[in-house]
């Protein structure tokens, strides 16, 4: 018998919880029980990091604005935050 990761029986258990939004709203999509309220705060941003003056600074910096103009990033969040795949 298939025995449920003890994290999800102690989130189904609570009232309210506050995680990172990403993964809020991976759960909520993935459990129609759980919603998501409020605003954000204390929003952050995440980093690669490199080496001062390396030659691949700009040319992932100008990629990753790409993804964000052109709208990649909202195709990779409905892809692995609010698929239900």
């Amino acid at each position: 018998m298939f025995e449920q990761p003890k994290y999800i029986y102690f989130f189904r258990n609570l009232k309210a919880f506050i995680w990172d939004s990403p993964r809020l709203e991976y759960e909520a999509a993935q459990d129609c029980d759980l919603v998501t309220a409020g605003e954000l705060f204390g929003r952050s941003s995440y980093g690669i990091a490199l080496r001062k003056k390396d030659a691949w600074v700009n040319p992932l910096s100008h990629t990753i604005l790409s993804f964000h103009e052109k709208g990649f990033m909202e195709t990779l969040d409905n892809k692995w935050i609010f698929s239900k795949g």
